[in-house]
């Protein structure tokens, strides 16, 4: 049975702006070349501080408004991704049923896939929150530093 292991943000994995999703894409990849079942649990926020092109990565088809709310799921690159689709890209937009929802998918998906590994980073109170349903649902936990802007040493 093959190991699997689960990149858990409310970031999008996807992001084509930030090198440390661009990273986890590559660490991901190479464990589903190796034979690991790889995912992502992810909504669809990204970097930067404008809308991102959400069409560009999850396809025109996918980007519709009246899929707001709703699981978009992709295979790309050996990753199985569960991205919830906001209402923005943006972090600072993120309305407070949504981030319920993105719990509900990350609370049903680990229980789902049992993973051996879940990997992820991030400090808002959001990711906070996914980390603790994390330490019920996964064997082990990796917290991805990716820079220095983190300072609380809790994380």
């Amino acid at each position: 049975m093959p190991k699997k292991i689960v990149f858990l943000s409310p970031m999008c994995l996807l992001d084509t702006r930030c090198g440390a999703a661009l990273e986890m894409r590559i660490l991901l990849s190479w464990l589903a070349e190796a034979g690991w079942e790889a995912y992502a649990l992810t909504a669809s926020l990204f970097d930067g501080q404008e809308e991102f092109p959400l069409g560009s990565v999850i396809g025109p088809q996918n980007a519709r408004k009246e899929n707001q709310g709703r699981v978009i799921t992709l295979y790309r690159e050996g990753i199985r991704h569960y991205i919830y689709y906001t209402a923005s890209t943006w972090g600072r937009n993120l309305k407070q049923e949504e981030a319920r929802d993105i719990l509900g998918l990350a609370q049903h998906k680990l229980a789902q896939i049992k993973p051996d590994v879940v990997i992820g980073y991030g400090s808002d109170v959001l990711s906070q929150k996914l980390w603790e349903i994390a330490r019920k649902n996964a064997r082990q936990m990796i917290f991805y530093l990716a820079n220095s802007n983190y300072r609380d040493a809790d994380l």
